[in-house]
């Protein structure tokens, strides 16, 4: 087993003797769960595609990581949405 200096553990800070190299936490179950639950965030956001769309009703930019969203989603847009969509219904209702 190859002998590693002391470092500070990255989520409590406590000092450690690494196991390996790449090490990042120590051995403690609470700091090695969190460890695992930042580098699955991270991960997943990678992995989420992001589109930058402008309102179709203020026109405003925002991030999306829906491909089909194209309001921002603010409460006036909102409703104004909403309206939008009752007036199409009642048109097809005619």
């Amino acid at each position: 087993m190859a002998n590693y200096k002391d470092r500070l553990c990255v989520i409590c800070g406590s000092s450690y003797t690494p196991s390996s190299p790449k090490q990042k936490v120590c051995m403690s179950e609470k700091c090695i769960a969190e460890n695992r639950r930042r580098s699955d965030k991270e991960r997943y956001k990678k992995r989420i595609p992001r589109y930058e769309r402008a309102c179709l009703i203020c026109h405003r930019s925002f991030l999306t990581s829906d491909s089909r969203k194209v309001y921002c989603g603010s409460g006036e847009c909102e409703r104004e949405r909403c309206l939008l969509k009752s007036r199409r219904v009642e048109k097809k209702r005619l």
